[in-house]
């Protein structure tokens, strides 16, 4: 079963690390693969959704604040995922290259991983309100 878990909760158990703002997250082919896939507006067939700004400097800051303070999710398999809500704009969803609704929340996918870590915008309508498993403090999953 999923856990979730505030951001000082994961911090104290050991789940997350502070990232160095000075980390390259374009710095594996892989990653440059998903920093193109989620800030190239789409043409093709799919779910996506990409960033409202494709700078690089924002893509790394919405890595950066995401892990600073958004919530985490520990999956069945134990991998880790962080969840933020911006409060503003981050990006688009489109389907099959059609434009469906602004988004305002970021996810991070394989953080304990600085050849994989990369981030996408999500919608704050597809997280739920949750509360940390360890304190009950509420959180965004």
């Amino acid at each position: 079963m999923t856990k979730h878990y505030c951001h000082s909760c994961a911090l104290s158990k050991g789940l997350i690390s502070n990232l160095d703002p000075q980390l390259n997250f374009t710095g594996s082919s892989y990653q440059v693969d998903k920093y193109i896939k989620h800030t190239v507006e789409p043409t093709g067939s799919g779910q996506i959704s990409i960033f409202n700004d494709p700078s690089y400097d924002n893509y790394k800051n919405h890595i950066i604040n995401t892990a600073a303070s958004g919530s985490v999710e520990q999956l069945d398999n134990g991998k880790i995922n962080y969840v933020y809500y911006a409060g503003q704009q981050t990006g688009f969803h489109y389907s099959h290259g059609n434009f469906v609704a602004p988004i305002d929340a970021v996810k991070i996918v394989l953080p304990n991983d600085l050849s994989m870590i990369h981030a996408y915008p999500t919608g704050s309508l597809g997280l739920t309100s949750a509360v940390c498993d360890q304190c009950g403090n509420p959180i965004l999953s």
